[in-house]
């Protein structure tokens, strides 16, 4: 009795999924970045600039030393990024330092003599990523507070971050592209003792050099795409084409899977085929053919106007195509 029960559940069980006409796919993709460095493959500099400044007390040493951690640790960081990125597998990216002997009021563009000297001190690498300008100021203080009669001490640490990146093309001799970058950076601590930077908050050089690699982030967002994972529906069918292109897609082998996907698009059975076209539309999104994407799912409601899912799948496909323009 036990036994026919069993069975019966997974009768049931057996029913009820092979009823359900879509399951969840798990998918990468990145989109293009906002703003292009001028290759994707082999050498690029990525350059720190340092400014040779009078320090004639120990604040202005403090300054110039946390300006030069945090450029040196934003230009190391970009690196990381970019290798990290799909768009830039093949590049490679080299860090230098260069000291600069203009004045740091004026966030001048390197001159062409300069970036050729640096370039053949690197290999002669044609393009230069520069962070022209780096600049720190930190401000910490602490206070008391009491509450509910009870005495505790709080303390914060603002670092505001104001920083220039340069993209040079030293072949046809353009900046490529530019960016400025400003923001404070916040911490806050409250303990039963005296609430004091290098303690219970960042030290100033392990604050700057988290400034410096956040600067770095920031900017790699606009230039160097990342993976995004997320997920789409994926149409069952009643045939073994069907479940062998959902292998495929399983695989990532989109251009077979809609090889089969498509012969089903022309099914007599006009809800088949409106699956079929669905997953076309898919295949095409992960292919980067959006305004493709977008004709099948036309072709899917045409064939079937109540496959409530067409809606909010054309929304992202739409959202996909304003972030690659």
């Amino acid at each position: 009795m036990l036994v026919k029960k069993k069975l019966t559940i997974t009768i049931l069980i057996f029913v009820l999924y092979s009823c359900i006409p879509y399951r969840s796919i798990d998918i990468q993709y990145y989109d293009k970045p906002k703003q292009r460095l001028p290759i994707n493959s082999g050498k690029i500099l990525i350059l720190a600039n340092l400014y040779n400044r009078e320090l004639p007390n120990k604040k202005a040493m403090l300054e110039w030393a946390l300006d030069s951690v945090a450029a040196v640790e934003a230009t190391n960081s970009l690196g990381e990024l970019l290798i990290s990125s799909p768009y830039y597998e093949e590049l490679i990216p080299v860090n230098s330092i260069f000291f600069r002997e203009d004045t740091s009021k004026v966030i001048l563009p390197l001159s062409w003599s300069q970036l050729s000297e640096i370039s053949q001190n690197n290999d002669s690498v044609n393009y230069i990523v520069s962070l022209d300008y780096m600049r720190i100021n930190p401000y910490s203080d602490n206070y008391i507070r009491w509450v509910d009669g009870v005495k505790t001490y709080n303390g914060y640490l603002d670092i505001a971050v104001y920083c220039y990146w340069r993209v040079y093309d030293l072949k046809i001799k353009k900046i490529s592209n530019s960016y400025l970058h400003r923001d404070t950076l916040s911490w806050e601590a409250t303990d039963w003792i005296e609430v004091k930077t290098g303690n219970q908050l960042p030290g100033f050089f392990t604050a700057s050099a988290y400034a410096g690699a956040d600067a770095a982030e920031k900017y790699a967002k606009l230039i160097a795409p990342t993976w995004n994972n997320d997920t789409r529906i994926l149409f069952n069918g009643n045939s073994k084409f069907f479940s062998q292109a959902s292998a495929f897609a399983e695989k990532g082998n989109w251009i077979d899977a809609a090889a089969l996907w498509q012969k089903h698009t022309a099914d007599k059975n006009r809800s088949i085929a409106a699956r079929a076209a669905f997953n076309m539309a898919l295949a095409n999104e992960m292919l980067g053919n959006f305004e493709v994407a977008l004709e099948w799912l036309k072709e899917a409601q045409k064939l079937n106007p109540r496959l409530e899912e067409i809606n909010y799948y054309r929304s992202v496909i739409e959202e996909r195509i304003e972030a690659n323009k």
